[in-house]
Formats: C-alpha cells, sequence, structure tokens
C-alpha cells in the first residue's frame, strides 16, 4: 500500500490489499451517524434467490416507515420475499435492542438497499440444434434502522403511494 502525496489517500496494488467489507461497512457506519446525529443500527442479508429488482420493490414500499409500520405493510403485502425483508428487519432491530441498547419503540427504518448478488448460470436446450442460457439471480439487502425522538416519529410522513394502480389479484 502506498499512499499519494496530494490527498495522503491509499492506494492500492492488488485486491488483496483491500481492507474487508466489514471495515469499509464501518466506516459507513461511523459517517452516518456523524451526519444524521442519531444512532444506527443495521443487517445484512445476503445470497437471497430473487432478483433484485424485484427486492428493490419491496424494500422501497418500507422505507422511512417506523419499524411497527413497516412490520404491518410487509405481513399485508402479497409478494413472496416480503417475509425475507421483514426478518432482516427483526435482525436489525436485535441488533440495535442488544448491541447498541436502543429503545425499540424509536426506530425507523432510515435507509435499505439492495444489490446486486451472485448470478448462476445454467443452460436452456431449445430445438433445432440451439441453445441459450438461464440466469438465476440473487441479492443482498442491507437495512439501516435510526433511533428517533417520539416527537419525529408522530410527525413521520405517510407512506408513499405505489407508482401504478393496483389493478386487483391478477
Amino acid at each position: 500500500t502506498t499512499t499519494t502525496p496530494n490527498t495522503g489517500t491509499p492506494t492500492y496494488t492488488s485486491h488483496r490489499e483491500l481492507p474487508e467489507r466489514s471495515v469499509w461497512f464501518t466506516r459507513y457506519q461511523e459517517h452516518r451517524k456523524k451526519q444524521l446525529d442519531c444512532e444506527v443500527a443495521s443487517s445484512l442479508d445476503r445470497k437471497i434467490r430473487v432478483s433484485p429488482s424485484k427486492l428493490n420493490m419491496i424494500a422501497r414500499l418500507v422505507r422511512k416507515l417506523t419499524v411497527k409500520d413497516a412490520l404491518t405493510q410487509l405481513s399485508l403485502l402479497h409478494k413472496r420475499h416480503s417475509l425475507t425483508v421483514a426478518n432482516c428487519i427483526l435482525s436489525a432491530k436485535a441488533n440495535a435492542v442488544n448491541n447498541q441498547g436502543l429503545d425499540p419503540e424509536c426506530l425507523q427504518v432510515g435507509e435499505t438497499w439492495v444489490t446486486k448478488g451472485r448470478m448462476f448460470k445454467s443452460i436452456d436446450i431449445r430445438g433445432r440444434g440451439k441453445s441459450g442460457m438461464i440466469r438465476s439471480r440473487s441479492a443482498n439487502l442491507t437495512v439501516v434502522l435510526h433511533e428517533v425522538t417520539p416527537e419525529k416519529m408522530q410527525s413521520a410522513a405517510l407512506p408513499r403511494a405505489p407508482h401504478r394502480p393496483f389493478l386487483g389479484p391478477a
């Protein structure tokens, strides 16, 4: 590892010198704690066998909601992976209560983001000697909870309306 003379930031010559992901995430949490001026707790769920775009539709619904409201929304949602998002929120809540000692009633889902996971490829054999590629996608889900004062909890914004109207069951 060498440092650049102008900025003093380290430059890495190979991927083996990079710090672990947990180091980057810990730095990010400390940065967000200073930026928001509140306590944060997070949970990461990896290798979820669903397309990231499908999981992101569910994760977008619960942003800026209290934990109780988010779990209620997810219990009423008819999507296959709403239980996965709910379990990740409950894990982040347990991390907040047990590790940071935060009040469970004052927690709000501050941030949720979905990233691409590993993609498994297999061959799809077709007619007339042709073949295609089946891409089985996976996703990673990160939920960050913020501790909010009770005054801000009461003045929290209502959940946003979905982009497309609900037309009933298919």
